[in-house]
């Protein structure tokens, strides 16, 4: 996909069975552009066994110019390669190359597995039909998204919780060094090595605030009720945009996460209506001394 001027783009994923449970795999353009990466990943829900196909864990590979060089070292065993063995392939512009956790189990998934390029690459991962039994019920659904290479991670992460029945919303904290120090709300909670993940539990806390010694990737697990979604959550060192568009395919609940710093509350303008957002709705993010606010809009009237 290419423009001749700045655009937004994902993609979604919905069953052609009940055109339900929506994933929205949103595109980073040429931020998703590397050639080192970690998956990001959650060892938490299995992918629900009694479908055809099999649903799996996965990632996959895109090259984006021809004769392009890539390592692939997955952290568990995979199709065709068994965990901790160096595989290389090589694609040109557009080819793809796939590869699929060989267990559904989620401690045996993918998360932790490293690619390696020599030249661009982008990559997207993907759960699919995770189980949401934790969620009191039986939802099944698919959860991913398009990742950013390592030199994209940063070490400070804000997590809001979501509408998830209990245990509310799960973050995966994935260490791309040894000896990673891991603090939520200032608190020192892990110590971890390269590609071990630790997972975070949200409960009640309306937000959370993730801090590392190191640089890190953190995947969150939202959703509503017991339907979940996964995304690879961006970093706060990160500037940010000031105009960001949003549309969706179906009218089920629409709520957007903001997240800026607390000077900023009063700045925002939706469909050129600079009162849509109260002030007085946004709350600060807990972990940060009043330094950053949130708040969850509904946009589901626009």
């Amino acid at each position: 996909i290419q423009s001749n001027e700045s655009i937004l783009a994902y993609y979604e994923v919905r069953s052609n069975y009940c055109n339900c449970n929506p994933e929205i795999f949103s595109l980073k353009g040429e931020n998703a552009m590397g050639t080192n990466f970690f998956i990001p990943g959650q060892n938490y829900l299995d992918n629900y066994y009694d479908f055809s196909p099999d649903p799996y864990n996965s990632f996959d590979i895109i090259a984006t110019e021809d004769d392009t060089e890539i390592i692939i070292i997955p952290s568990n065993n995979a199709s065709g390669i068994n965990a901790g063995d160096t595989v290389t392939i090589n694609l040109n512009m557009g080819q793809t190359y796939s590869v699929r956790a060989q267990s559904q189990n989620a401690e045996f998934h993918l998360g932790g597995s490293e690619v390696y390029s020599d030249k661009p690459i982008s990559i997207t991962m993907k759960d699919d039909l995770l189980a949401g039994f934790p969620f009191l019920s039986t939802c099944k659904d698919l959860g991913g998204d398009q990742i950013v290479p390592i030199e994209r991670l940063g070490s400070d992460y804000i997590l809001i919780n979501s509408f998830l029945d209990g245990p509310g919303d799960q973050a995966f904290i994935l260490a791309i060094e040894n000896n990673t120090v891991l603090y939520a709300n200032n608190n020192q909670i892990a110590t971890l090595n390269k590609g071990e993940i630790h997972q975070i539990s949200m409960g009640n806390a309306n937000s959370m605030f993730v801090q590392a010694g190191k640089p890190i990737t953190v995947l969150q697990m939202s959703g509503n009720g017991c339907e979940v979604g996964l995304a690879q959550l961006p970093h706060i060192e990160c500037t940010g945009s000031q105009n960001i568009s949003l549309t969706r395919s179906t009218n089920e609940l629409f709520v957007v996460n903001l997240i800026v710093p607390s000077e900023g509350i009063g700045s925002f303008i939706v469909n050129g209506n600079s009162n849509f957002l109260n002030t007085s709705d946004f709350e600060f993010v807990e972990g940060t001394n009043e330094e950053w606010s949130f708040i969850q809009a509904s946009f589901n009237n626009q």
